[in-house]
């Protein structure tokens, strides 16, 4: 009884949300349009309304990508407006991610001294307030450490500072980032007892396999990294994909050995990508199908039984997957890719 007070209002909340959602049909129509502007006044009357303004306006397609970032972090707003209690400080947690990548894109900004991109961060505080001005205009990483003294993200950053200083890569402190914010996600699923963990934990650890995935492909793409170094940047609780799986495809050096990997682990995922012309595509292909596995995890948590946190945490999955869609399309357009190949990319 506790569990059906606790979330049936939410419930119906994100339900009637998830029927807000593009579906196939509409992302496939999206996909077809003959150019930008086609696709832009397609979403004018959806939750994409923004974006198609946004375009409409002439934006770079990095505010057209932040855009869509604020509006999936409005989607953990309404639901924090609907909860309380433990899934409230759970549904904060999960939203803490997107005040990660804000301190991975100033610091990246800061060290590329790419300015021009500044517009490109999102203004207003997500979770808290992060001191963006002083660590762009900071003089050294140990400065911008010192300014987010007051924050969770500083002591992954002082974990990570030594391997930083010997090589100059930014994985380092990327892979901190983020193995500090799963930790700290795993310790909020761990509040959670019986239908709720279980649900949470299949969902976030198959989301975590993907992300060391994206990882391994993008150490593959621009670094030589051996296979013992690529382990370090790992981050830990996946679900299916053990370390050595994983390393086994990084050491191959092929895309598609990654979606062999995840087809050991799981016999039901996608087959890998057929036909795609090089390296880059066929990453890019692999990237959508890992999204489509992810986004199965959810549906199969919306089958279930609907009074768990798993409603709350597929409904964001589903609707970041199909915003990630939305991005792919919309950049292929930008791009002036025919409409097969942008179909392939976003899976649409």
């Amino acid at each position: 009884m506790r569990s059906l007070a606790k979330y049936a209002y939410l419930n119906a909340f994100l339900r009637a949300k998830l029927s807000e959602r593009l579906g196939e049909d509409r992302l496939a129509s999206l996909a077809g349009a003959a150019d930008l502007a086609e696709a832009a006044g397609m979403l004018r009357e959806t939750e994409y309304r923004r974006v198609s303004a946004a375009i409409d306006e002439n934006a770079p397609l990095r505010t057209v990508e932040k855009t869509l970032a604020e509006i999936e972090i409005g989607r953990h707003r309404a639901i924090l407006r609907h909860a309380g209690g433990e899934v409230a400080a759970f549904v904060f947690t999960l939203m803490e991610l997107y005040d990660v990548q804000k301190v991975e894109q100033v610091i990246r900004i800061w060290k590329e001294k790419a300015w021009d991109e500044r517009d490109a961060i999102i203004a207003s505080a997500i979770c808290r307030e992060l001191p963006t001005e002083a660590m762009l205009k900071a003089s050294s990483i140990e400065e911008i450490i010192l300014l987010l003294e007051d924050t969770p993200y500083r002591k992954p950053l002082v974990s990570a500072y030594e391997q930083y200083r010997r090589t100059g890569a930014l994985f380092h402190l990327e892979s901190a980032l983020e193995s500090d914010y799963y930790r700290r996600l795993r310790e909020a699923v761990a509040k959670f007892g019986g239908a709720d963990r279980a649900a949470a934990e299949r969902i976030i650890g198959t989301e975590v396999d993907i992300r060391n995935v994206q990882i391994l492909l993008r150490l593959m793409r621009y670094t030589d990294y051996p296979a013992v170094e690529a382990r370090r940047l790992l981050l830990p609780g996946g679900c299916h994909l053990s370390e050595e799986l994983l390393l086994r495809a990084y050491s191959a050096k092929d895309a598609r050995a990654f979606m062999g990997a995840l087809r050991i682990a799981q016999p039901a995922a996608p087959a890998a990508p057929r036909g795609a012309g090089g390296t880059l595509e066929q990453m890019r292909l692999l990237e959508g199908l890992l999204d489509e596995t992810l986004a199965a995890a959810a549906r199969t948590a919306l089958a279930g039984y609907p009074f768990t946190i798993g409603t709350v945490i597929a409904y964001l999955t589903l609707a970041r997957a199909e915003s990630r869609q939305v991005r792919r399309i919309l950049m292929g357009k930008s791009l002036g890719l025919p409409v097969e190949r942008i179909r392939r990319a976003a899976g649409a």
